[in-house]
């Protein structure tokens, strides 16, 4: 006799503690692929060689590998705009929050070569409307915090000071220097407050 649907053992719900850690997984080999080889470069068989996980994996959490990679730049644009913006609070804001912002940006970058490719660089590619977004919100920050130190401040006087941190800084990852980024804070304070007309 032929069983019923009703007979079919259940399909199993995924463990989301397993799912979790198979994402995070995917997404730190994508950086770490991506950082390397460039995000056009990087393919579905590097990152889950990488991640040593199955192609499935891969399709079961993302609809494909470029969600895969926005999901991790998301990440990292997240990430850099909390540490910024935590050092910056902590300092107690001033020449000396904008000072701790800059340096945990540059250790960031100096940390890991390979996220700060992707961060400065391939997010770009992939996606320019959201690195340009990320960027328009650092900018904006700066901004504002220029705004208790200056009684004017030019509207596009934060992009450009961000611009001149990120070109600086992607010159260096794409040289493989990034290792020199941390080094360079006090120097880059020193020309960024003196590029913004604050002691």
């Amino acid at each position: 006799m032929a069983a019923s649907l009703n007979d079919r053992p259940p399909t199993p719900v995924p463990n989301p503690v397993v799912v979790a850690r198979q994402r995070a997984a995917l997404l730190a080999a994508i950086v770490q692929v991506a950082g390397e080889e460039g995000w056009e470069r990087t393919t579905v068989r590097a990152v889950v060689s990488r991640a040593g996980l199955s192609r499935r994996t891969v399709y079961e959490l993302f609809d494909d590998k470029e969600a895969c990679f926005l999901a991790a730049a998301d990440a990292l644009l997240d990430e850099v705009a909390q540490l910024t913006r935590g050092a910056h609070a902590a300092a107690g804001g001033g020449r000396d929050g904008i000072s701790a912002a800059l340096a945990a940006l540059l250790d960031f970058c100096a940390r890991d070569p390979a996220a700060a490719r992707v961060y400065l660089v391939e997010t770009a590619i992939a996606d320019p409307d959201r690195w340009h977004a990320h960027v328009d919100l650092m900018a904006d920050r700066l901004r504002c915090a220029l705004a208790g130190m200056r009684d004017e401040v030019p509207d596009h006087t934060g992009a450009m000071a961000v611009g001149g941190v990120y070109t600086v800084a992607r010159s260096r990852v794409l040289a493989g220097r990034a290792g020199e980024l941390s080094g360079l804070a006090p120097e880059m304070t020193d020309a960024l407050c003196l590029t913004l007309g604050i002691d």
